[in-house]
């Protein structure tokens, strides 16, 4: 149920945060609000159903199983990776209306990013 919404809200809020103003700010911070006690549901409960699969710590790297579920577990702290960075950076950044410098690219690198287009 969670992982649903989290799909579902994506692009409307995508939609929202690309319109300037307070509101779009105001509506990714809330967001954010729900993701931080979502995200914790969904760990426990991944947890819970690896346990209740592997059935013990051995199996974790003993089977094609647990290693595909160590996989899983990196992508996912990748992606927790880029949501703190979008939280701590980018959300301030949109709250500021600071649109270039919500980029967070290096001058070198925004340079050339935008030089190509």
């Amino acid at each position: 149920m969670v992982a649903a919404y989290w799909v579902g809200s994506l692009p409307p809020l995508a939609w929202v945060a690309r319109r300037d103003g307070p509101g779009a700010a105001r509506l990714v911070e809330d967001w954010a609000r729900i993701a931080a006690i979502a995200v914790p549901v969904l760990v426990v409960a991944g947890l819970l159903l690896a346990w209740w699969t592997l059935g013990s710590l051995g199996q974790l790297f003993g089977s094609w199983y647990g290693w595909a579920l160590l996989a899983k577990v990196a992508l996912v702290a990748v992606l927790l990776g880029f949501a703190a960075w979008h939280r701590f950076s980018l959300t301030p950044a949109l709250a500021a209306r600071s649109r270039g410098l919500a980029l967070g690219w290096p001058p070198r690198l925004r340079r050339r990013r935008w030089s190509r287009c």
